[in-house]
C-alpha cells in the first residue's frame, strides 16, 4: 500500500522538461555517466569506469558529425538523456537512451525518444538503434523492428510545422531554406544553439541562433504578416529557454 501511495505522489508532482543539449560542458558528461552507471546496464559484467564513460561522451559529442542530444530535467536536475548521431553513410543512429531507475515508467523515455526521432526525421527517413536486451520491448512498443545483426530500425514520419533544434548545420538543411541567412555562419555554430521553424511544406521559414558573445540572430520569412511574427516569437522563446 505504501509503495502505491509513493508512486501516486511521484506521478502527481513529476513535471519534467526535455531540453536539447548543445554545449558539451563537463557537468553534462558527468550527469550522462552518472545516469548510465545508475541504470546498471552492465549487470553481470564488469561495469565501465566513470572516467572512461565521461571521455567517451566527450569524444562522441565533439567528433561525431551531426550529433544530437536531449536531456530530461526534474527539479533542476538531469534524470535522463538521449544521444545519437548521423553516421558516415547517412544513417541516423540513437546510441544512448537512459533514465534514472526511480523515474522509469513515467513517460520520460517516450518523450526523449520522440525528440530524437523529430531531429532524425530532418535528415533521414529511418532511425536505427542497437538496444540492450532489456530495452528491446521498449523500442518494439514504439514501432521499432529488428533487422540484421540485432539492429532495430523505425521508419520515421515527416515532421512539419514547428520549432526544432539543429545541432550542426548541413547541406540538407540549406536546401530547405526559405529565408536569407548566412549559412557559413551557421556551419561554424557547432555547440551553440540553432533552432529552425519548419513549415508544413517542408521549407525552413525561420532560423534563430545565439552567437558565442550571446548576441541573438533571428531571421524569418516576413511575407506572411502575423504568422511570421508568431514564428519569430517561438524561435526567440526556444533560444531564451535553452541552457
Amino acid at each position: 500500500m505504501g509503495k502505491e501511495i509513493k508512486a501516486t505522489m511521484i506521478e502527481e508532482t513529476l513535471h519534467f522538461e526535455i531540453e536539447p543539449v548543445f554545449m558539451p560542458y563537463q557537468s553534462v558528461y558527468n550527469n550522462f555517466a552518472r545516469i548510465e552507471g545508475e541504470c546498471d546496464v552492465y549487470l553481470g559484467y564488469e561495469s565501465r569506469d566513470n572516467e572512461v564513460m565521461i571521455k567517451d561522451y566527450d569524444r562522441g559529442m565533439k567528433k561525431e558529425k551531426n550529433h544530437f542530444a536531449f536531456a530530461a530535467y526534474y527539479d533542476y536536475g538531469m534524470i535522463g538523456f538521449a544521444l545519437g548521431y548521423k553516421t558516415s553513410r547517412g544513417a541516423i543512429y540513437l546510441s544512448h537512451l537512459y533514465i534514472e531507475p526511480m523515474y522509469q515508467g513515467w513517460g520520460i523515455g517516450n518523450n526523449l525518444l520522440k525528440q530524437a526521432e523529430n531531429v532524425a526525421a530532418l535528415y533521414s527517413s529511418n532511425m536505427d538503434v542497437f538496444p540492450l536486451a532489456n530495452a528491446v520491448k521498449f523500442y518494439q512498443h514504439y514501432g521499432y523492428k529488428t533487422m540484421k545483426d540485432d539492429v532495430m530500425t523505425k521508419k520515421l514520419s515527416n515532421v512539419t510545422g514547428g520549432v526544432f533544434p539543429v545541432f550542426e548545420w548541413c547541406d540538407e538543411l540549406t536546401a530547405k531554406l526559405n529565408v536569407k541567412v548566412d549559412t557559413d555562419l551557421l556551419k561554424h555554430q557547432k555547440f551553440h544553439p540553432i533552432f529552425i521553424y519548419l513549415n508544413k511544406d517542408n521549407t525552413i521559414d525561420g532560423v534563430a541562433t545565439r552567437l558565442p558573445d550571446r548576441k541573438k540572430i533571428v531571421v524569418v520569412n516576413d511575407k506572411k504578416g502575423m504568422v511570421s511574427r508568431n514564428w519569430e516569437y517561438e524561435l526567440m522563446a526556444a533560444l531564451d529557454k535553452c541552457r
